[in-house]
């Protein structure tokens, strides 16, 4: 492996701790950015005061952008998605503006984003040239890209990765969609048929790995499994496992839209994503059948 020092932003998430954990079991020294020194590879920064402790770039050749607040933390107040839009914007500023007057050996971006970025694509597939209906989610998409492609101002090679619906154990999009579940309250949202394009967090670890390594790679991945399937398959599918009854009616969109507001396009729109491009890379899978992987977390 060419890279042996890692630098993540936002790395003490769910993601970032997955991916601390995977890096290190390949031998690579990892260090994080993060407001309070956390341990010896933890370096502080300070993005409203625009301030890095820039021995964090000692040696660092990767940089991991997954710094940004949470999109289904809190309800969407026009302030909170200026937070939401604004943490990513100006986390990657602050870095780039940091790197481009300090002396470095960062070779290698890689930005998290979203599938989000391709709005409500019904049964239509959608690959990583395809940009469909206008959102704060799309937007929020393409600025955050946006952000991270600057960096090949400055000859650093910039790979994105685009992420579905993580699945893992204690965190992702499982336990929430599980737990009314458990207590034989589950029911599709919506008209249950939007799609969920899912992939499991080892995959997800495994293709940063990929992305490092590859260096043909640059500009948008989509980081999804093979097989998407309706949120009404995915729900019956973790009732199956869960041994529980799935309720006949459906929850309509108007009462979501009530209980979350704006943020109710998290659950109610759906994204049929294409791999097809990290295919041809070389990517392989490990985890592609959707039972098993249920089975396995569940």
């Amino acid at each position: 492996m060419q890279n042996k020092n890692v630098l993540i932003t936002g790395g003490h998430g769910f993601l970032g701790s997955h991916l601390i954990s995977h890096f290190e079991s390949e031998g690579l020294i990892v260090k994080t950015l993060s407001r309070q020194n956390r341990s010896s590879n933890s370096y502080k920064w300070n993005i409203e005061n625009r301030s890095i402790d820039t021995n964090a770039f000692h040696e660092t050749d990767t940089i991991i952008h997954l710094a940004g607040s949470g999109i289904a933390s809190k309800r969407w107040t026009s302030n909170y998605k200026k937070e939401i839009l604004n943490s990513r914007i100006d986390s990657a500023n602050l870095l780039f503006e940091t790197l481009k007057s300090t002396k470095h050996n960062v070779r290698l971006l890689i930005s998290a984003s979203a599938i989000g970025i391709y709005g409500n694509s019904g049964d239509t597939w959608v690959e990583e040239d395809n940009h469909l209906a206008d959102s704060f989610l799309t937007e929020t998409c393409r600025k955050w890209e946006e952000s991270a492609l600057q960096f090949e101002k400055i000859g650093i090679r910039v790979v994105i990765v685009r992420i579905g619906l993580v699945l893992g154990k204690n965190g992702g999009v499982l336990p929430a969609l599980a737990l009314p579940i458990r207590f034989f309250a589950g029911a599709p949202l919506g008209d249950g048929n939007q799609y969920m394009s899912w992939i499991h967090v080892n995959d997800l670890c495994r293709m940063f790995s990929f992305a490092m390594n590859n260096e043909k790679m640059h500009g948008p991945y989509n980081a999804v499994a093979p097989k998407p399937v309706t949120h009404k398959e995915f729900i019956h599918k973790v009732a199956s496992v869960l041994h529980r009854p799935i309720w006949p009616f459906h929850i309509p969109s108007f009462v979501m839209k009530m209980i979350l507001g704006e943020k109710a396009e998290i659950v109610l729109h759906g994204q049929r994503v294409s791999c097809e491009k990290i295919r041809l890379a070389g990517f392989n899978y490990v985890h592609t059948d959707l039972d098993k992987v249920l089975t396995e977390l569940v």
